[in-house]
C-alpha cells in the first residue's frame, strides 16, 4: 500500500537529484573554484564600493534562488531579535553559535530580510538568512550567503 510518506520520500529524492545535477552543470560565478573575486571582503575599499553598487542593483530573491543550493549547513552568528539584557536559555534551539541545516527560503520580510526554514536536532524553525554563515569557505554556498549578509547589514 502506497502512503503519503512514500510520495514525500520520492519527491525528496527527485529534488536532491535535481539539485545535484544543477550543481554539476551550472556554476556561472565559479563559487566552487578559486576564480571568485574576494577582494571586496579583504579591506579593498574600491572593490567593496563597486561590489556594494552591484548589490544595490541586484534582485536578491531571484539571485539567491539561482545561487544558493539547499539544504546546506550553517551556523547562526547573530540574532537580530536577541536582547543583550536577557540571556538565552541553555537548551534553546536555533540560538547564536548553533549549527543547523538550512532547507530553503520561506518568505521575505520588510525588516528581517529573507526568512529561511532551518532544522536543528530534528526540530524545524524559521530565522533570518542574514543571521547565518556557512562554516567552510570551500562550500559553494559560502560566498553567495556572505554577499547577502554583508549587503543586508550595510544597507
Amino acid at each position: 500500500m502506497k502512503t503519503r510518506d512514500d510520495d514525500f520520500e520520492k519527491l525528496k529524492n527527485e529534488l536532491v537529484f535535481e539539485r545535484v545535477d544543477k550543481v554539476i552543470e551550472e556554476d556561472p560565478l565559479n563559487w566552487a573554484s578559486n576564480d571568485y573575486d574576494t577582494s571586496w571582503a579583504e579591506d579593498d575599499f574600491e572593490s567593496f564600493y563597486n561590489k556594494k553598487n552591484e548589490w544595490n542593483e541586484r534582485i536578491w530573491g531571484d539571485w539567491l534562488e539561482q545561487n544558493l543550493y539547499f539544504p546546506f549547513v550553517a551556523e547562526r552568528i547573530t540574532d537580530q531579535e536577541a536582547s543583550v539584557l536577557i540571556p538565552e536559555p541553555k537548551n534553546s534551539l536555533f540560538g547564536v553559535g548553533h549549527t543547523m541545516h538550512v532547507h530553503g527560503i520561506e518568505l521575505e520580510d520588510t525588516w528581517a530580510g529573507f526568512i529561511v526554514k532551518v532544522n536543528e536536532n530534528g526540530k524545524f524553525g524559521y530565522i533570518p538568512l542574514a543571521d547565518l554563515e556557512v562554516i567552510s569557505k570551500d562550500d559553494r554556498n559560502y560566498w553567495p550567503l556572505r554577499e547577502y549578509v554583508v549587503w543586508f547589514n550595510n544597507q
